[in-house]
Formats: structure tokens, C-alpha cells, sequence
């Protein structure tokens, strides 16, 4: 279940308590603020399990601001404790820079949707990321 990550804190806690109730945890999706300070999603405890979604929206590249940002985030969120959701932006010519910074979920979405052959590009990169987490 994804849920913004600046979303009230009854709203969160509403997710989480829904998420509980099905065997299920919360991603907090920082698509509308990417400086957003993810330790207000643990009351002031430990990191540690919350996940974490780094989110680049699409509309924004489509109007031409173009960056990787959320990926460099990726090692410091980990770093503090946070499981990583990686999406936006996502494709073929920086895959290996995601998968550099090994969050615990990529999200393709454009990347195939776009795609000359959306069907090849999205079994090139499953098959890519499988790879990299074998070692290959």
C-alpha cells in the first residue's frame, strides 16, 4: 500500500493501521516533495523497516527538468535505515545507476510504457535486474 509521505499523520496512520489489518506494510511516497524529512514517519524512534518510496514524477521530466536525484538520495535513506522504493525516471540508460545503489524495490513505469517495444524493453531490464542481484 502507497500512501504520500506528506500526508497528514491521521492519514498515515489510517494507512498503516489498513496495511496491519491485511499482512501488509505502508510505502511513503515523497513524489510531491522530494526534500521531504522522512524521520517525522517514525516519531522520533528508529528508521529502521519504515519503507520509503524516492519518486521523480514523470511530468516533471516531460517539461524538460531532467535528473537523477532521487537515485543519489537512495544511499543516505538506506544508510539512515529506510527500506528504498525506487521510481521516475527509470530506464535502460541509467539502470546500472540504479542498480548501483541497490534499493530494495525498482519501479519502471515510462522507461517500457515509452518504449519503442515495450514488451522487449521491460523483459531486457527484469532480466538486467535479475542479473545484478545474482552477480552476474
Amino acid at each position: 500500500m502507497t500512501v504520500l509521505a506528506n500526508a497528514s499523520p491521521a492519514t498515515r496512520k489510517n494507512a498503516e493501521a489498513v496495511a496491519a489489518r491485511f499482512g501488509r506494510e505502508v510505502i511513503f511516497d515523497t513524489i510531491l516533495d522530494p526534500n521531504f524529512d522522512p524521520s517525522v514517519l517514525s516519531d522520533g524512534g528508529a528508521a529502521a523497516g519504515i519503507w520509503l518510496a524516492l519518486h521523480a514524477p514523470s511530468d516533471m521530466r516531460r517539461s524538460g527538468v531532467e535528473n537523477d536525484d532521487h537515485i543519489v538520495r537512495v544511499a543516505a535513506r538506506r544508510q539512515d535505515g529506510y527500506r528504498i522504493s525506487l521510481a521516475g525516471g527509470i530506464r535502460r540508460e541509467n539502470l546500472d545507476k540504479v542498480l548501483d545503489v541497490a534499493p530494495e524495490i525498482v519501479v519502471v513505469g515510462s522507461g517500457v510504457t515509452e518504449a519503442l517495444d515495450p514488451e522487449r524493453e521491460a523483459s531486457w531490464i527484469r532480466n538486467r535486474i535479475v542479473a545484478t542481484s545474482r552477480g552476474e
